[in-house]
């Protein structure tokens, strides 16, 4: 994974505070809900 924001995601539930740090420093998110979305290709 190259995008900042889907290397800190793994593991986090809703409720969780993420904090991404990125080259002009840090930002913070609050998970307020997660998706899933089935990927019919194989």
């Amino acid at each position: 994974m190259d995008a900042p924001l889907a290397r800190g995601l793994p593991g986090k539930q809703v409720d969780d505070e993420v904090t991404i740090y990125i080259q002009d420093g840090k930002k913070k998110y609050f998970v307020m809900g997660i998706r899933y979305q089935q990927n019919d290709e194989v």
